[in-house]
């Protein structure tokens, strides 16, 4: 979970392109378990009870999610 935007947007700009990098390079050698990896898109807005909301919405799916934005 990551800020898209807000304050702290620019503090996990790094993290963000980092994830999106690792993903790439991991559907590029086939995947997880020969499944691609699919973000999920979640904004904390920089805002603590947004990231919560999110996160709760996050924990009653039956997914394993990567949480990165999309810019």
């Amino acid at each position: 979970m990551h800020s898209i935007t807000g304050d702290l947007s620019r503090l996990e700009r790094m993290a963000v392109n980092a994830e999106r990098m690792a993903i790439q390079e991991i559907n590029d050698v086939g995947g997880l378990l020969g499944m691609k990896i699919v973000p999920v898109i979640a904004d904390g807005e920089s805002d603590p009870d947004v990231r919560t909301r999110c996160l709760i919405c996050f924990r009653w799916s039956s997914y394993f999610v990567f949480l990165i934005p999309n810019s």
